[in-house]
């Protein structure tokens, strides 16, 4: 027996309207974007790629949706995850106290203690760092396009190369 195929179905245009604006893509930069899909053409089909999902949340029920933080290390270009993927980056994370808060912003870097150099009267991360949003409830929630923005220009004015038995080390300077 054959699955059902949804390709191609014809909807009526104010019906594709409708969906169009609740569609969004999979993708980490279209979930943490407030960009909405739009139609291109006045077309009697469309095809919605990658395979859409549904999810039926009652009233007042909490979705279960994926919370996106940034992350950063050494060995590590500053990259998009999930909050499931924080603890293999970073170990400790969530289970120490060791936040950070960046720029005067409800932002925080989670940071290994461990990890913090002490050179000349500075303070100096070494390790992998992530960064995080929390609500009032202290829940953590995702991060926007424009935090991370922020962070970027934080990195930009705040990360040092230290030389140590004439190897660099690439730092985030705390102080």
């Amino acid at each position: 027996m054959a699955a059902n195929d949804t390709k191609k179905i014809t909807l009526p245009s104010s019906v594709v309207s409708t969906i169009i604006g609740k569609v969004k893509d999979t993708s980490t930069i279209a979930t943490l974007s407030p960009s909405t899909p739009q139609k291109f053409a006045d077309t009697t089909y469309l095809v919605f790629n990658p395979t859409a999902e549904a999810e039926v949340v009652a009233e007042g029920g909490k979705k279960s949706g994926k919370v996106y933080l940034a992350a950063i290390a050494p060995d590590m270009e500053l990259t998009v995850i999930t909050l499931d993927e924080a603890p293999g980056i970073l170990p400790c994370f969530d289970e120490s106290d060791a936040y950070l808060s960046v720029l005067d912003t409800s932002l925080l870097l989670s940071y290994n203690p461990a990890q913090v150099l002490k050179f000349a009267g500075k303070q100096y991360l070494t390790g992998a760092v992530i960064l995080l949003r929390a609500n009032m409830d202290g829940n953590f929630i995702s991060l926007t396009i424009d935090e991370i923005y922020r962070f970027q220009k934080y990195l930009e004015s705040h990360s040092v190369t230290l030389m140590v038995d004439n190897q660099k080390l690439t730092c985030i300077c705390i102080d």
